[in-house]
């Protein structure tokens, strides 16, 4: 019991160094940092399209249904 707890908390500290490194390297690298930004976006822009989709079947229900 104890090894599974120190095996998860040396998990949870290599992510924690992962992560950081990451930030770093992105702060230091702006190559890295233009394809997070366009990545985020096109998270976003997906999410948006999805959600608008949801609306407008929302509407099209609706307008079936009076």
């Amino acid at each position: 019991m104890i090894m599974i707890a120190m095996n998860d908390s040396n998990q949870m500290q290599m992510m924690e160094d992962m992560m950081t490194d990451m930030m770093e390297r992105m702060q230091t690298d702006p190559v890295l940092e233009q394809a997070m930004i366009e990545h985020m976006d096109r998270m976003k822009t997906s999410r948006d399209a999805m959600m608008n989709t949801d609306n407008q079947m929302t509407d099209d229900m609706m307008e079936m249904n009076p």
